[in-house]
């Protein structure tokens, strides 16, 4: 049960965790008024119950991925900004136009280009795409907050909360950025713009991330907007 207690302390998980078990009258509750502060018991038909699932049964909690809008990064291979062209360079705005789709703000990936551009985190240097630090350019373009993602728990907690995750990760010879939304039983649904839309294990995500220093420039590769 502690383990499961630091995940609500550290708001990973808060109120009553349900989880798939006996009926609709079992789960988790927590007594934030017992003597050693929030203290969480696993009960069945009202009784506490001698037994209770792992902390790892709270990763089947459930959100539903995000609608959004696909766009392709080769729609206009062409196009440059900067030092680099959209089918070379172009995976974060187009990445970008497809989070934000989600948030009822359209702006095609060209349009989104060239305005992180003007930030300085895109095409601005040889062999330079766009920087994990253009999420928050993305972020407040749109009025959303940003935050940077630093251990596996935190990758699922983010997208249990509803947040958009932008990832860096290995692809191929170079790297790529892809948008996961949603939680289901350890998978995610991901939008990538060269690749359509999939689902993909979290775990492959987060182990798959990117360690370049182009996409860890704020110290991770891996970004939660909401």
């Amino acid at each position: 049960m502690a383990v499961l207690a630091d995940w609500l302390f550290m708001g990973r998980i808060s109120g009553v965790i349900t989880v798939k078990a006996e009926g609709d009258d079992c789960g988790w509750v927590v007594d934030w008024n017992h003597p050693d502060g929030g203290y969480c018991s696993y009960y069945v038909n009202g009784s506490p119950a001698d037994t209770y699932p792992s902390a790892e049964d709270s990763y089947s909690y459930v959100t539903e991925p995000r609608s959004m809008t696909w766009y392709g990064q080769y729609s206009n291979p062409d196009v440059q900004i900067g030092v680099g062209t959209m089918k070379g360079n172009g995976c974060v705005p187009t990445a970008g136009s497809i989070l934000l789709s989600g948030y009822g703000i359209y702006i095609s990936p060209t349009d989104l280009g060239w305005y992180l551009y003007g930030t300085g985190n895109f095409n601005n240097y040889y062999g330079h795409g766009g920087t994990d630090l253009c999420w928050y350019d993305i972020a407040a373009y749109a009025g959303l907050g940003a935050w940077g993602i630093y251990d596996y728990d935190s990758f699922v907690s983010a997208l249990q909360g509803g947040a958009s995750v932008a990832c860096h990760i290995y692809y191929g010879s170079s790297t790529h950025a892809v948008v996961a939304t949603g939680y289901n039983n350890g998978r995610t649904t991901v939008y990538d713009p060269i690749s359509g839309c999939y689902s993909k294990d979290v775990s492959s995500l987060w182990n798959g991330r990117s360690f370049e220093w182009v996409d860890c420039m704020s110290g991770t590769s891996i970004t939660a907007i909401q």
